[in-house]
């Protein structure tokens, strides 16, 4: 009789696991496809989104604070809506593969000259009338970190009154979401696809600098047995479009939203009711700053004293090496009975404990006295800001372990 319950114990979660995952990899799938416009602030990308999460929680029995599931607020945002063409040359390198539009950028058209300048050379382009010429610097071939640390704010800030300025650098292109216009086109360009040959470029795009962009979180809960919460959270929003092409962010952090998802779906089924109440809230801004999770904080439902605990879920679609939670040194009490779970279960091959950071959407709320951990796993693919952060080759390696681990902790957690 025992033999026979193990047994159907066992079908029971490998079967409640396998569905986890697929509907994890259609969440993923879903959401770092481009009708979802890389979830950013062109072409309603994050509306698109957002109104997706709004759908599910609502579908799986997860209640609501507000009538739609949205949190409202506005943001400002520098855009890139419209196709980016450059060519230098005869050559025309890939957008998102062979260079990057800095998110800083202005707008730029026309044709231009390069003018080549290294570590010694540039101190003299003050002399320079660079007005209608874009300057290229070789960062790859420089190892002075004095240097390159100077140039970042040189790109920014552009001194030299450049038409543009274009950084060679030795690795694959990544971006980022940026608030600010800066003074002129910045493009990065990866090592050996321009060399010094080339005299002249020609380039087309815009940007739009949108001041005051009405963006939203989406959010909902269960009820508990008690009037305190735990909040669960991860951001939705990721790098959008640059003109052509589009940031797919499928670890980052279409897998944190899936998780997310798939724990407000398990909690919200009557026999998993939980002992506290559980929010599920999804920022939007956490790659412009973390400005979804500040405001949330700032503009919760509950009161922060009824918030007893925070875990934001963050690049979580790998894990051959285990994971790391942020702030595991800080609260300890909280991290031990994670491992202490892991220890007994064998879930993870390694959990790490990491300190205070202000390098995900834990931070506002850590910052608010309330108790909070950034879990990401580690391990596996390594894309992080690229075009190539694909549904595709995520592995979800110990997703259905790290699914179990957060389980068992809410359960035991007092």
């Amino acid at each position: 009789m025992l033999k026979i319950f193990l047994v159907i114990n066992v079908l029971f979660w490998t079967t409640l696991a396998s569905q986890d995952v697929e509907y994890a990899k259609k969440v993923i799938g879903d959401l770092s496809s481009s009708e979802y416009h890389g979830r950013g602030y062109e072409y309603n990308g994050d509306k698109f989104a957002a109104k997706y999460i709004a759908d599910e929680l609502k579908k799986n029995g997860v209640l609501s604070f507000a009538s739609d599931y949205l949190q409202l607020f506005s943001i400002k945002i520098n855009t890139f809506p419209s196709e980016v063409k450059i060519k230098f040359g005869d050559k025309t390198p890939e957008n998102g593969k062979d260079f990057i539009i800095d998110k800083i950028s202005r707008g730029c058209n026309g044709k231009f000259e390069l003018v080549w300048l290294d570590k010694i050379t540039i101190s003299k382009a003050m002399e320079m009338d660079l007005s209608k010429k874009f300057i290229v610097i070789d960062t790859s071939k420089i190892d002075d970190k004095k240097f390159k640390e100077n140039f970042q704010a040189v790109k920014y800030i552009n001194p030299l009154k450049a038409a543009g300025i274009i950084e060679i650098i030795s690795k694959k292109p990544s971006s980022y979401q940026s608030q600010l216009q800066g003074a002129c086109p910045v493009i990065q360009v990866i090592n050996g696809v321009i060399t010094s040959e080339m005299k002249a470029l020609n380039i087309s795009f815009k940007n739009k600098l949108e001041k005051n962009y009405k963006t939203q979180n989406v959010y909902g809960y269960v009820k508990g047995e008690v009037d305190s919460f735990i909040v669960i959270g991860s951001h939705y929003d990721h790098l959008g479009r640059m003109g052509n092409i589009f940031f797919p962010g499928a670890n980052d952090n279409c897998s944190g939203v899936s998780m997310t998802l798939n724990l407000a779906k398990h909690f919200a089924q009557k026999e998993n009711a939980p002992h506290y109440g559980i929010i599920f809230v999804f920022f939007t801004g956490e790659e412009v700053g973390l400005l979804g999770s500040d405001f949330f904080v700032n503009n919760a439902p509950v009161s922060h004293e009824k918030m007893k605990l925070m875990i934001n879920l963050d690049l979580v679609g790998t894990g051959d090496d285990g994971i790391t939670i942020v702030n595991g040194s800080v609260f300890r009490k909280e991290f031990e009975l994670f491992t202490s779970i892991n220890k007994e279960k064998g879930y993870l091959k390694e959990i790490k404990a990491r300190g205070k950071a202000a390098n995900s959407d834990h931070y506002p709320f850590s910052e608010k006295g309330i108790s909070s951990f950034f879990i990401y796993t580690r391990g596996g693919v390594s894309e992080y800001h690229t075009v190539d952060d694909i549904a595709g080759t995520l592995p979800l390696t110990e997703y259905e372990d790290l699914f179990r681990l957060i389980t068992d902790f809410i359960i035991k957690y007092e």
